[in-house]
């Protein structure tokens, strides 16, 4: 039903304003205090790195693992560099979507490749 109306599952949604939202601490676009909530990391890896990578608590409890911050963190520190270093929100919100759809596609294509291969294996 989801793909009749053209709409992304619930989970990716809240994947991506959750995304959204902390572009938005990082850039300083509303005022939360970040300092209490997050760190940047002293990382010094060049490649698969942004200079907004976060550093990510370590959680022993599925309360904190689950955590706005620590989830978030996680995630945002996949991104690609283009993405967590665009210059406007507008871009980021673009660029992001773009790069969710392709990766859709990506794994929808290997998945067709895959079940290609198994039936001719068989």
């Amino acid at each position: 039903m989801l793909q009749k109306i053209q709409m992304q599952p619930l989970e990716k949604r809240r994947k991506i304003s959750r995304l959204t939202f902390l572009y938005k601490i990082v850039h300083n676009i509303v005022d939360v205090d970040k300092q209490s909530f997050l760190q940047l990391s002293k990382e010094t890896r060049i490649r698969n790195s942004h200079k907004f990578k976060l550093q990510v608590p370590i959680s022993t409890k599925n309360v904190f693992k689950y955590y706005f911050f620590v989830r978030t963190a996680r995630d945002w520190n996949k991104l690609p560099l283009d993405i967590a270093t665009s210059t406007t929100l507008e871009k980021f919100k673009k660029v992001h979507e773009i790069f969710f759809i392709s990766f859709i596609y990506l794994i929808i294509l290997l998945l067709s490749i895959l079940f290609f291969i198994l039936y001719i294996a068989f």
